[in-house]
């Protein structure tokens, strides 16, 4: 899932140099401005995979500032580590969906670790333990 939209530096320097008061300028000079620009502002040139660990309170923590991208969400609580996935429905949460009878009315189990993402804040379908965010 990405947080925001992003675009490459080069097709942003194609959109620019098609521009007709553009046309001296060369693909290597507007790389190397472009370059000069993204270091005065202060933003990443490359992004590195992380790995951050999040406390779970009343089903929910704030995401890193930093994430770009979520490759993956595990569940960590006590001895259980389970890989997430994200919650297909508005439902996730309801604890009331998590304990259902099948033919022979036998309780089964049909819990699912699901996440939702909101507004940067991370909603999961668990109250409490820790989250890895990679």
């Amino acid at each position: 899932m990405v947080n925001s939209n992003y675009k490459s530096l080069g097709s942003i320097l194609w959109s620019v140099l098609k521009n007709p008061l553009a046309q001296e300028i060369s693909y290597d000079d507007a790389a190397e401005y472009a370059l000069e620009c993204i270091k005065l502002l202060g933003a990443p040139v490359i992004y590195l995979e992380q790995v951050d660990e999040k406390v779970l309170t009343s089903y929910k923590t704030e995401l890193p500032c930093n994430l770009l991208y979520i490759n993956s969400i595990k569940y960590i609580n006590d001895n259980l580590e389970i890989v997430m996935r994200e919650a297909s429905d508005i439902f996730h949460m309801d604890s009331e969906n998590l304990d259902t009878l099948d033919n022979n009315l036998h309780s089964i189990s049909k819990k699912e670790y699901t996440y939702k993402i909101q507004h940067g804040i991370l909603f999961t379908s668990e109250e409490s333990g820790c989250v890895k965010i990679s």
